[in-house]
């Protein structure tokens, strides 16, 4: 959907809020059953490759294909983050909302499609902090923010999954 000249967003309106909610309920639920069902060895790849730093803090979202997508230079980032808060929604109206990771794993899928450069991290706690918490943790992070699963606990990165965004094309 090509954004109407003078919105910020593509998102605007209740009819698209609610298509978009459908499809994160449809990426949690992938997410959850992929978890429950399948050994990570045979879904690892829908992550993406294995990145081995963060995605830079200075560079762009989309660097190279904002301007054509979006109306005005802010609006990848926010449109990362309202897809942030589509998912959390849609885990609201789950009948079990499901955890970290498949809320992490909707997230960067979604950003994916719509050509977002995005990293999951997948962590875990310090031995001395392991005290009936969960020990793992998944956030989504593009240009160095976390967009969903920020976390006050010292969690340390075991792994990074990438989706780099993608390049326009020279016509």
């Amino acid at each position: 959907m090509a954004p109407k000249p003078g919105n910020a967003l593509p998102t605007d309106g209740p009819i698209t809020t609610r298509l978009l909610t459908l499809e994160a309920m449809g990426w949690l639920c992938l997410a959850r059953l992929l978890i429950g069902f399948m050994r990570f060895e045979r879904w690892r790849h829908w992550l993406g490759s294995t990145a081995h730093a963060p995605t830079p803090v200075s560079t762009s979202v989309l660097d190279s294909v904002s301007a054509t997508v979006f109306a005005s230079d802010n609006a990848a980032p926010r449109m990362a983050h309202y897809l942030a808060r589509v998912i959390e929604r849609a885990n609201n109206h789950l009948p079990r909302p499901v955890k970290c990771l498949p809320q992490a794993m909707a997230l960067h899928w979604m950003l994916h499609r719509r050509n977002f450069a995005t990293q999951i991290v997948i962590a875990a706690l310090p031995a001395g902090y392991r005290k009936g918490r969960d020990d793992l943790h998944a956030w989504v992070e593009t240009s160095g923010e976390i967009l969903i699963g920020e976390s006050d606990l010292p969690h340390r990165p075991m792994v990074r999954f990438e989706f780099p965004a993608a390049t326009a094309k020279n016509s």
